[in-house]
């Protein structure tokens, strides 16, 4: 039968249930690694393949009905709370969305 530990297990039967592996996803230098297409790996890849499906018809269709209504949204800035610095920080950030150079918040 083989041996047994101090608690009357097998040991051969331990080594079939002891884990082999590692737990989560694989991660190299701070990015997950683990992409299902393999031609999703590389960066440069991803991008032209994005860019691909991007000006398929019927994806940038979903993505201009997905788009659009946000970009013809009005917005504003509220205050967080009723303390005088809260209406500071409002007009800070509505100011920066307003006054950028060469680019507009829209």
């Amino acid at each position: 039968m083989g041996e047994t530990t101090k608690f009357g297990v097998n040991k051969e039967q331990t080594k079939i249930t002891t884990s082999i592996g590692s737990k989560g996803l694989t991660r190299h230098m701070g990015k997950i690694n683990e992409e299902y297409l393999g031609a999703l790996k590389s960066w440069s890849k991803e991008c032209k393949m994005y860019l691909e499906m991007r000006d398929d018809a019927t994806i940038g269709t979903l993505l201009d009905a997905i788009k659009l209504p946000l970009l013809s949204a009005d917005f504003g800035v509220v205050p967080g709370g009723d303390k005088p610095g809260d209406e500071k920080a409002a007009d800070f950030l509505w100011n920066n969305l307003n006054k950028m150079h060469k680019q507009s918040w829209r």
